[in-house]
């Protein structure tokens, strides 16, 4: 997919020394920078200050708010590029004619249908799916549309950011807005009680109800919710493994430029709780459905989405309620700051189950291929505690490789016979199997990894009172290798 940014906030070009500035075409949808590429861009950076352009049916407020994405994401190839950054408050009025604006709304009657037109339809696979499974589903459905050529952009923001959004073909301006080059790379979120230094306005030409401290910032109130549902797109547009093998973008409460999270995620869920999307955000929604991309942003249809994908956590197992499980992947350590330690993993076995019947692989994310397989009969690598309710806890304290997007699959059988893959987890991103017992499987994202800065007593693990009900949860300092996890009843 090609992409390049919609910028009426500041003109980034992507130059050839030998050629005039070269664009390649745009997705409204996703509103990112790219030069010369066939993958998203992410982040327009001048002088440590981070730019980028709001997504699908992000109209970014009255006063129209860039959205910057992690920095260090697929920069390698844009040697040519560099991008001129215009200050304050710009029009580019001076960019169309009030003409071609009024063809691009003419053209509406004469159309086809679009299937985006109907946004009852347009969902209908999705009743009853949560955390990765609707993630997918939704990928599959916003990623059919048109890309626009970059000569055709202009004429699109005349239209979806006019600042008459009733009659966009008598407006002669788009919104106006603030520069936010207080931002720099910092992450969307709100001052925190321990911030030191939290200045209210962001910036002295910022909304008096911006904020921003060293790591984080925050947009005026009325813009949170439209960069929450942008930013939300852009992690199910772009969340799962890119056609030219480029990495894909997440939603982080430990955000990581290097490893393309963007966040911060509890931020993004309550901003979407507290500014749903207001009129203006729908009806660019649909006229982006309507008049050029031709598919919708499903967090404007359906905020609750939203809590579906990450509130919900991930069910440890695809078992009809009640019924008990085999055996399940509880919790596991792989990445802390420094020199990674205490890695390990911990698997609960069913009453009913055998724990000699079952193995362990582990997946490189890079190229989907077994890196370790592990059987729960090897006493030598496995140590077991009984939980005290008729289950085992089987722990390895094995190496385990950082991600991004590397997995853990679960499997039962013996003997030579055919293994069944009970359970196939990842972090960081979603796994292809190639090889193995589990080869061509995709792994369910739990939602939730460990960074660089994690501690060696941290970890990902389950927590619930109920079976079939557990959430993926990040334990900051309690892990309990060998134990039940901390909130958690077997």
């Amino acid at each position: 997919m090609v992409v390049v940014a919609l910028l009426p906030q500041n003109l980034n070009f992507c130059r050839n020394p030998s050629s005039s500035p070269s664009f390649l075409a745009t997705n409204l949808s996703s509103a990112v920078l790219i030069c010369k590429r066939r993958d998203i861009g992410a982040k327009i950076r001048n002088n440590g200050s981070s730019w980028s352009s709001n997504s699908h049916g992000e109209k970014a407020l009255s006063r129209r708010i860039s959205i910057a994405l992690p920095s260090r994401i697929w920069w390698a190839k844009l040697d040519n590029c560099f991008n001129l950054l215009v200050s304050g408050i710009i029009t580019v009025s001076t960019l169309f004619t009030l003409s071609r604006v009024a063809d691009a709304v003419s053209d509406q009657a004469n159309s086809s249908t679009y299937q985006c037109e109907d946004a009852g339809s347009y969902y209908h696979d999705v009743d009853g799916l949560k955390g990765a499974a609707l993630m997918k589903k939704l990928n599959s459905i916003v990623s059919p549309h048109r890309s626009l050529p970059y000569k055709e952009v202009w004429d699109a923001l005349k239209i979806l950011d006019a600042a008459d959004i009733d009659n966009p073909e008598s407006s002669s301006q788009v919104s106006s807005f603030s520069v936010n080059s207080s931002r720099g790379s910092k992450f969307y979120g709100e001052c925190v009680a321990k911030s030191t230094h939290c200045l209210r306005p962001a910036n002295n030409e910022a909304s008096p109800d911006t904020e921003t401290d060293k790591e984080r910032w925050a947009p005026p109130l009325q813009a949170r919710g439209d960069i929450a549902r942008s930013l939300m797109y852009m992690a199910v547009s772009y969340g799962f493994h890119q056609p030219d093998g480029n990495s894909h973008l997440q939603l982080s409460d430990s955000p990581s430029m290097g490893r393309n999270e963007m966040g911060l995620l509890s931020a993004l869920l309550q901003w979407n709780e507290l500014d749903p999307p207001s009129r203006a955000e729908r009806l660019r929604n649909e006229r982006i459905c309507r008049l050029y991309q031709h598919n919708r942003n499903p967090f404007i249809d359906h905020p609750e989405y939203a809590n579906l994908i990450w509130k919900h956590g991930t069910p440890i197992s695809p078992t009809v309620r009640n019924t008990l499980p085999k055996a399940w992947i509880n919790e596991f350590h792989y990445n802390n700051k420094g020199k990674d330690q205490n890695e390990f993993i911990e698997i609960v076995v069913g009453p009913s189950t055998d724990a000699a019947s079952l193995k362990l692989i582990l997946y490189n994310g890079s190229n989907g291929r077994m890196y370790r397989s592990l059987s729960l009969s090897d006493k030598e690598a496995f140590s077991v505690s009984n939980s005290g309710s008729g289950f085992l806890i089987c722990t390895a304290f094995i190496p385990i490789q950082n991600g991004p997007a590397d997995g853990i699959a679960l499997l039962s059988g013996r003997d030579g016979k055919q293994f069944e893959v009970l359970q196939f987890l990842s972090y960081g991103g979603i796994v292809r199997a190639a090889d193995g017992p589990a080869r061509g499987i995709e792994s369910m994202d739990i939602m939730v990894q460990e960074t660089e800065a994690s501690s060696e007593h941290d970890s990902l693990g389950l927590t619930g009172q109920e079976l079939g009900e557990y959430k993926w949860f990040k334990f900051s300092g309690d892990a309990t290798p060998g134990e039940p996890n901390i909130g958690q009843r077997l």
